[in-house]
């Protein structure tokens, strides 16, 4: 007998009850849909914590970009404060007027400050205590800005003249050897510091921090009073910062709250943000899915065990149905459902399967319009809804790499809008945003094919056009038919908020592809064009060029040596007689010339209009006054009476010291004004004629004659000529060389003298 037959024998099988397989065969087939359902449940959990983490970290990275961007212009701003400081006179002692308009302009900041090398206060846009210069030679800040002799941002300590919890950002003030004489300082309101842009109040759920690497906290969007200037070092959130730097966790916050964190350093600095969201807030749903699942599985499984051995078959297809259905749920087809029918309870449990599916679906479609939020405040501009800066640069480099690829030019056109202050100075900063609204809708209509318009500043739009030719040539044409139809639609009636305006625009333009290109070299030719247009007087296109990069830096070089020659006694003045038709000296014309010490004389041509352009005409000016006072003075003991003629640019002339600024050096040099001549142009006449007239009267009262130089080239109108306290005209050129053969310019010259 076989050994098997002999234990079959001995230990005989027993079959089990039906009931016990209709229990197996109920279990069998609803283990693996309980299985699925808490597996669904547990994958929904794990994508939602992963889904917090990316809200968090997307969060930090937007307050790192923010903060970053934040003290990279308040650097800029503070270097050009700094810069304006520099260029008055060392007698000058006056605090630049931008110190009492400060907080009006940059509410963000807690005060503007200037302080000396020794430590010591000297101009505020807070008042300081009892009118006395307050001391900050102690504070940290001001040891590091000596320090480093940098833009330092310092840590956080209550400000003495503001009274709050502040940062320090310091810039030094160095003289003409480098020597730092003193600081600017702008603390920031940390109890005020907006963490994301556009978004004042965060949810309680939310907290976001700015910690910098020993732990102290800077900044923080929840009850920022209570903690800014502490150190949170032993807290495990804030430990974790330190160490992760750049990426996600699950910690404890100072509070003792749970959260999902997300980490990211500030470029620059040695400052770290940490977003974080309240844990039970991101889980509570999948936590609740996940119980109401196990409850629906528990319930089912139960039922189906009490009924198996009644309906069997009747059950066990409707299992299997939704068993099926759960597999191709689980492999990504999230639009599958299960069928309702069957017995009361099997089609119960098919009906709450298919509401946990479709409250997972709508979660998913919460998180994306969470996710769509945040990359609209990113990427977009709040105002007119187009791309911003950030967005148009990743544009412009994936154009270039099919333009590339597809072998046709493409060009990036930059839009300045001239005189856009006027529109918010007349009407206010809402009617200037209606208005950027409505040029923004008008761009937009020109858009064709893969064209972008963004905006990226105040007044600053950029069109990319995109397959504008095969070739140079069919490119420039059309993009400068582009630029036609920017400035035909711009200077067309703008109707926005119950006004309407026409304006104009500045428009340069760089083609691309080109070797070396990027979206920063593109936008900075641009600019660099469009930048010519508004030397050359605006509402033009001009298409970028080589030497414009080139005549720029040399402009900006002469204009930095413009400064010194101020400073370092490089102008001379030359006088040029003038006799009557004698041949018997009568007057002089003192001109200025310029002795650079390393280029040689530099013409006027080239340095006068670089001046004008700029406040250093008022202070060349200035120095002109003077000295051709002390040059009349000199003249008068070997020709008395010999008129000095003295040159005087529109903007000198309207400048508000200009009358006090001739008083004074009258009484200085004891310069006799009766043989003094202010020397204007014609232009003067053109802009507030009444202004002009009422100034001339005003200095000629004090003894002082005018002469307009190169006349008849403004067109300016013949009737002023009466209201004017004229001395002398001077005929342009133009209008005489020909005389008296060209009838023409007879008749223009006798015009003018018969009016005089």
């Amino acid at each position: 007998m076989a050994p098997w037959l002999t234990v079959h024998k001995t230990f005989p099988k027993r079959p089990w009850p039906l009931r016990t397989y209709l229990y197996l065969l109920t279990i069998g087939v609803l283990l693996p849909s309980v299985f699925l359902v808490c597996w669904n449940a547990y994958s929904q959990y794990q994508q939602a914590e992963a889904a917090a983490k990316r809200e968090a970290y997307n969060l930090a990275q937007i307050s790192a970009d923010n903060t970053q961007a934040f003290l990279a212009d308040a650097e800029q701003l503070m270097r050009t404060i700094v810069r304006r400081i520099q260029a008055q006179p060392d007698n000058d002692l006056r605090c630049n007027p931008l110190f009492n308009d400060f907080k009006t302009l940059f509410p963000r900041f807690a005060n503007l400050s200037q302080s000396t090398a020794q430590g010591f206060i000297v101009c505020s846009g807070t008042p300081q205590r009892e009118q006395r210069n307050t001391y900050v030679g102690d504070t940290e800040w001001f040891k590091l800005v000596y320090q480093h002799k940098k833009f330092i941002i310092a840590p956080p300590y209550r400000g003495v003249l503001t009274g709050r919890m502040v940062s320090v950002l310091a810039y030094p003030i160095t003289n003409a050897d480098g020597i730092v004489t003193g600081a600017l300082q702008m603390p920031i309101d940390l109890a005020n510091f907006v963490l994301i842009p556009g978004v004042s109040k965060l949810p309680d759920s939310i907290n976001i921090s700015i910690i910098d690497t020993n732990g102290v906290l800077i900044a923080r969007s929840q009850t920022p009073e209570q903690f800014i200037g502490k150190n949170l070092r032993g807290v495990d959130a804030v430990e974790k910062l330190l160490a992760i730097r750049d990426g996600t966790a699950t910690s404890i916050s100072s509070q003792g709250v749970g959260r999902i964190y997300g980490y990211r350093p500030i470029p620059g600095t040695d400052w770290l943000v940490a977003a974080g969201i309240a844990t039970s807030d991101a889980l509570k749903s999948a936590r609740s899915t996940a119980i109401q699942n196990a409850i629906i599985g528990a319930a089912g499984l139960v039922f189906a065990a009490i009924v198996a051995f009644l309906m069997s078959k009747r059950i066990s297809r409707p299992i299997l149905a939704m068993q099926t259905t759960a597999f191709k749920i689980a492999s990504g087809e999230r639009e599958q459902r299960v069928s309702v029918n069957g017995p009361k309870e099997i089609s119960d449990v098919a009906i709450q399967f298919n509401a946990m599916l479709d409250s997972i679906e709508c979660s998913r479609e919460v998180q994306a319009a969470r996710e769509s939020e945040i990359h609209r405040l990113a990427f977009y501009d709040l105002l007119t809804t187009l791309p911003n800066r950030r967005l148009l640069i990743q544009k412009i480099e994936e154009q270039c790499r099919i333009a590339k690829d597809l072998d046709w030019i493409g060009a990036v056109v930059y839009i300045d809008l001239d005189h856009f202050k006027h529109i918010n100075d007349a009407y206010g900063h809402q009617a200037g945003d209606q208005f950027l609204k409505a040029v923004a809708d008008r761009l937009s209509s020109l858009l064709r094919g893969n064209d972008i318009l963004a905006r990226i500043g105040s007044d600053e739009f950029v069109y990319v056009a995109t397959a504008l030719g095969r070739n140079q040539a069919e490119a420039v044409s059309a993009v400068m038919r582009l630029g036609s139809d920017i400035q035909r639609l711009l200077e067309e009636n703008l109707d926005a908020n119950g006004h309407r305006w026409i304006t104009s625009a500045s428009i340069g333009i760089s083609l691309f592809p080109k070797i070396g290109d990027t979206s920063e070299i593109l936008l900075h030719e641009a600019d660099i064009a469009m930048y010519r247009v508004k030397q050359d007087g605006r509402n033009n296109v001009i298409l970028f060029e080589a030497s414009m990069r080139q005549q720029l830096t040399e402009r900006l070089a002469l204009e930095g040596d413009l400064r010194k020659a101020m400073t370092e006694g490089q102008f001379e003045l030359y006088a040029q007689p003038q006799v009557d038709c004698a041949g018997t000296l009568c007057g002089a014309e003192l001109l200025l010339r310029w002795q650079h010490p390393e280029k040689g004389f530099i013409s006027p041509a080239m340095f006068i209009p670089l001046a004008e352009s700029s406040d250093l005409i008022v202070e060349i000016g200035r120095w002109v006054l003077f000295q051709g006072c002390m040059a009349q003075v000199a003249s008068h003991a070997m020709h008395p009476g010999l008129s000095i003629s003295i040159n005087v640019s529109p903007r000198q002339f309207r400048h508000p010291d200009f009358p006090e600024e001739v008083r004074q050096a009258l009484a200085t040099t004891q310069a006799n004004p009766a043989c003094l001549i202010l020397e204007v142009t014609e232009g003067l006449l053109i802009d507030d004629i009444e202004g002009t007239i009422e100034r001339m009267n005003a200095l000629a009262e004090m003894g002082l004659r005018f002469s307009i130089d190169d006349f008849g080239t403004g067109y300016s109108s013949l009737a002023y000529l009466k209201q004017l306290p004229l001395y002398e005209l001077k005929i342009d050129k133009s209008f005489i060389k020909d005389l008296p053969g060209d009838a023409n310019d007879t008749a223009i010259v006798q015009s003018i003298l018969v009016t005089r």
